[in-house]
């Protein structure tokens, strides 16, 4: 409730220490960028406005910079939220980049991939959250395979940049730069993960568990 002053960037790095005594080791933060309302009339990173601008009512650049910082001083890793899809219908997004667009899924607006300039600005947005905020990585929602090429370049990057990062695609159990199955682990496990740490995940719950349909 970032109206009361909870659930902001801020309010999070103050709930660092008491995380860190649970025993917590990594946030998804589904929540950093501007977003709307969207399922059932609920504010939400899913209802993507645009993913290269913080959400003001959590905070600033500023805000989100320091609580990455305090997350690491107390050894806690932080991973966005990524909508790969588009952006909700009317955002003004589209607007500045029509050309970037393409179709739609899930009541939203679905960027076209197949565009050089938005595959240019896509890889940008993302190295930079993880350069120049310390991001240590990224969750997935609802990708495509065509769109994995993009990731093993960023993943490229910014470990050129001495910054290794974690990706998790949504459905599949790991991914990083070297694999390109992106169903599960490739059939030379033990050799890729001697070559680059893999990181296989178990879902106990998430966003999609607990909603109401009629």
């Amino acid at each position: 409730d970032a109206g009361s002053g909870s659930g902001t960037f801020a309010s999070l790095t103050e709930k660092l220490a008491y995380l860190e005594d649970l025993g917590v080791t990594g946030i998804w933060l589904a929540g950093y960028c501007a977003c709307t309302t969207h399922f059932y009339n609920i504010k939400t990173v899913y209802a993507c406005v645009r993913p290269d601008e913080f959400d003001s009512a959590l905070g600033t650049a500023e805000d989100f910079r320091r609580l990455i910082a305090e997350a690491h001083r107390r050894g806690l890793r932080i991973f966005l939220d990524v909508i790969t899809h588009g952006v909700v219908n009317d955002s003004p997004f589209i607007a500045e980049h029509p050309d970037w667009f393409q179709g739609g899924s899930w009541g939203m607006t679905d960027y076209d991939y197949a565009n050089a300039s938005f595959r240019a600005w896509w890889l940008d947005v993302w190295t930079r959250y993880v350069l120049d905020y310390g991001v240590d990585g990224f969750r997935l929602d609802v990708p495509r395979q065509d769109q994995m090429p993009l990731w093993d370049q960023i993943a490229a990057r910014c470990a050129a940049a001495g910054r290794p990062i974690v990706i998790l695609p949504e459905h599949t159990s790991t991914f990083h730069f070297g694999q390109h199955d992106y169903i599960g682990f490739s059939s030379d496990l033990a050799g890729e993960f001697c070559a680059t740490p893999q990181y296989a995940s178990v879902q106990l719950s998430c966003h999609d568990e607990g909603w109401v349909s009629g």
